[in-house]
């Protein structure tokens, strides 16, 4: 598999990951449902992420790239944070249990 296919099934497995979150919510995201809403096997996705905590710390990535668009077009630092304050609560936002999935990231 070439790597623009990986990063494009990753991508897809992520926004579907966020979908069934946003039904589910953190406490109850498990992976079998997701793979099912894939239509594929649970070890399947494994292929692309090793657990379940890779696929967490994945979507929190998204929900930090989220809130660092834009960031680069202010020129005061104190201005780039407040903005980088206000995109990441409204990155949080963008799905359900975000802060706390964003708690439960293990680096």
């Amino acid at each position: 598999m070439k790597n623009g296919e990986t990063k494009a099934r990753k991508k897809t497995i992520i926004a579907a990951a966020f979908k069934l979150l946003n039904e589910v919510g953190l406490d109850q995201f498990r992976l079998r449902p997701l793979a099912a809403r894939l239509s594929v096997s649970a070890t399947a996705l494994y292929w692309h992420f090793s657990d379940k905590d890779e696929l967490v710390n994945a979507m929190v990535e998204q929900l930090y790239l989220q809130a660092y668009q834009g960031i680069h077009e202010e020129t005061n630092l104190q201005a780039s944070l407040h903005r980088l304050g206000k995109q990441f609560r409204t990155s949080l936002n963008t799905c359900k249990d975000g802060a706390q999935l964003c708690a439960t990231d293990k680096p």
